[in-house]
C-alpha cells in the first residue's frame, strides 16, 4: 500500500558504511530513512546506497608553496574529487602525485594540501537530506530490550529474552524452562492482563509470547520483530551484561552472531557484527588510574541494521549530569 503512496521528504536517521571486500561487490551505504508521505503519514525504510561518490580536494599545484596545513582555503585553489569510501585511500594517493601507494590514510592526511577527508561519508549522506528536505522532524523511536538468564549453569546463557516496541511486547522463552508444565502461554497472558491492569489501566499492549527449543530462536525471534518494525534505537540496561550474554551464547551454539543482528536485506557476504567495549578505566589529573563506574561507559555494537544498540544506563547518566 505504501508503495503507492507519493514521497514528499525523507528523513535520515543515520548512515552506516559497507566497505566493499572484493572488485565484484559494491561499496555500500545503509541509510535509515523515515519517509514522509503526500496523505501526511510517514513510515521507517532501510535503503541502500550503491557506490556513492563522497567528495574531498587537493590543492592546485600553482598554489602547493606551504608547507603547513592551512585553516581553510579559497574554492578556486583547489581541485575536488569524487570516489567512494572504499576507494579513498586510493585516490587522494593518486591525486597527491604519489600514484600507487601503500600508505595509509591517517600518513597521507598529513599533507598540508589535502582537504575534507576528515569528514565521512555518512556525514555527507545525512547532510544532503538535510539540505534536499530541511523542513522535516520527527521524533525517533526507541525500542527496549532486556533477557532474563539461568542461574543455575555456569555460563547464565538467557532463557528469556524480551523486546518493547510501541504497542507490542514480544517475549520468547525457552520451553525447558517450563518442562512440567501446561497452558504456559496461556496462563502468563492471563496474569499480565490481570497485572497490567492495575499497574498501567490506561495502556494498550499486545503480547506476542512464544515457547522455543532452543538458543537461536529465543534470541533472533525478537531480533526479527526489531527488523521488521525498525526502531532507531534499541536501549539496553546496562548493555555490557546483556549483549555479552546473548552474543556468547549464539557462539556457543555456533550460531553466526552476523545472520542474527545485520539486516536481512544484507548480503550475508557483507554482513558484520562486533560488540566493541568502551573504556573502563580512567586517568586522573594527578597521574592515576581509576576505573569507570559502569555507567560512564560507552560500549556499542558495530553493526549494519536499522537500529542502534544503546545503553539506556549510560544515556540516563549523561542526559541527568548536563540537566
Amino acid at each position: 500500500m505504501t508503495q503507492q503512496k507519493k514521497i514528499v521528504a525523507k528523513e535520515c536517521r543515520f548512515a552506516i558504511h559497507i566497505p566493499t571486500r572484493s572488485s565484484d561487490a559494491p561499496d555500500l551505504h545503509l541509510v535509515k530513512e523515515v519517509r514522509h508521505y503526500e496523505d501526511g503519514t510517514h513510515e521507517p525504510f532501510t535503503n541502500f546506497v550503491k557506490n556513492y561518490k563522497r567528495p574531498f580536494a587537493v590543492t592546485k599545484e600553482a598554489y602547493r608553496n606551504h608547507e603547513q596545513k592551512k585553516e581553510s582555503e579559497s574554492l578556486d585553489r583547489l581541485n575536488t574529487h569524487h570516489c567512494t569510501q572504499s576507494d579513498l585511500r586510493f585516490h587522494v594517493a593518486r591525486a597527491l602525485g604519489k600514484g600507487w601507494s601503500n600508505a595509509q590514510m591517517r600518513e597521507l592526511s598529513k599533507s598540508p594540501f589535502l582537504y575534507g577527508t576528515d569528514v565521512s561519508s555518512t556525514v555527507h549522506i545525512k547532510s544532503e537530506y538535510r539540505k534536499r528536505w530541511p523542513d522535516v522532524a520527527t521524533d525517533y523511536t526507541v525500542a527496549y530490550y532486556d533477557i532474563e538468564t539461568d542461574m543455575t549453569s555456569e555460563e547464565g546463557d538467557p532463557i528469556m529474552t524480551t523486546l518493547v516496541f510501541e504497542d507490542l511486547i514480544h517475549t520468547t522463552i525457552l520451553s525447558s524452562f517450563f518442562r512440567g508444565y501446561s497452558n504456559v502461554v496461556e496462563r502468563i497472558l492471563e496474569m499480565l492482563e490481570k497485572q497490567l491492569k492495575i499497574e498501567l489501566p490506561e495502556k494498550k499492549y499486545r503480547f506476542k509470547i512464544e515457547l522455543v527449543d532452543n538458543m537461536k530462536d529465543l534470541i533472533k525471534k525478537p531480533i526479527d520483530t526489531a527488523h521488521e518494525r525498525q526502531p532507531d534505537f534499541i536501549a539496553i540496561w546496562n548493555i555490557d551484561f546483556d549483549l555479552p550474554k546473548v552474543i556468547g551464547a549464539l557462539e556457543r551454539q555456533k550460531v553466526d552472531i552476523k545472520d542474527v543482528f545485520c539486516h536481512p536485506r544484507l548480503p550475508p557476504h557483507m554482513r558484520f557484527c562486533k560488540y566493541k567495549k568502551g573504556k573502563t578505566k580512567k586517568v586522573t589529573a594527578s597521574g592515576q588510574v581509576k576505573p569507570m563506574n559502569p555507567s560512564e561507559q560507552w560500549h556499542s555494537l558495530l553493526v549494519p541494521a536499522s537500529f542502534y544498540f544503546i545503553c539506556a544506563m549510560s544515556s540516563y547518566r549523561f542526559i541527568r549530569q548536563g540537566a
